[in-house]
């Protein structure tokens, strides 16, 4: 089950932090008939989801959480970045993504050079909280080499000799 971050979005509304895309469903007992602590939300695909927030989600030992960029409309992978609490922060906070460049060492918020901003509609956690799926609308490339996603190499088994 994943569970969803908050977001201010405009392809839904906010209920209690959490965007909520199908409507909030006021769970009185859980499957197991006990009751619920807070509010569950209806994922698009009817599966159940309990918004988390960043004290929730497990950084590595570095403070940083692996976020998988997919294209919300074709679902294309577009790359793989880290984020850290305060980049995660910033993402909420200006709807497009920023990510800490392990490299640099800076906040990277993607776009503010190329142009190629990604707005992001959703960000969704894994079950283990340990990475995060962020949805987003693309204003141009992902990868820094101008090409749609940074995935484009297959991967083969080497030749023996």
């Amino acid at each position: 089950m994943s569970s969803e971050i908050e977001m201010n979005a405009g392809a839904g509304h906010q209920v209690s932090g959490a965007l909520v895309l199908a409507g909030p469903v006021d769970r009185r007992k859980d499957r197991k008939g006990q009751n619920m602590k807070e509010k569950t939300y209806i994922e698009e695909d009817g599966r159940e989801g309990t918004p988390v927030g960043i004290e929730d989600l497990k950084f590595d030992d570095r403070g940083l959480i692996p976020a998988i960029v997919q294209d919300a409309d074709t679902k294309q992978v577009l790359t793989l970045a880290y984020m850290n609490a305060e980049s995660l922060r910033r993402t909420l906070a200006i709807g497009q993504t920023v990510f800490w460049s392990r490299s640099r060492q800076e906040y990277w918020h993607k776009g503010e050079t190329s142009g190629n901003f990604q707005h992001v509609t959703r960000i969704i956690a894994d079950c283990d909280r340990d990475a995060l799926v962020v949805l987003v609308h693309p204003d141009g490339p992902a990868c820094h080499l101008g090409t749609v996603s940074c995935f484009n190499y297959p991967v083969r088994e080497e030749e023996t000799k």
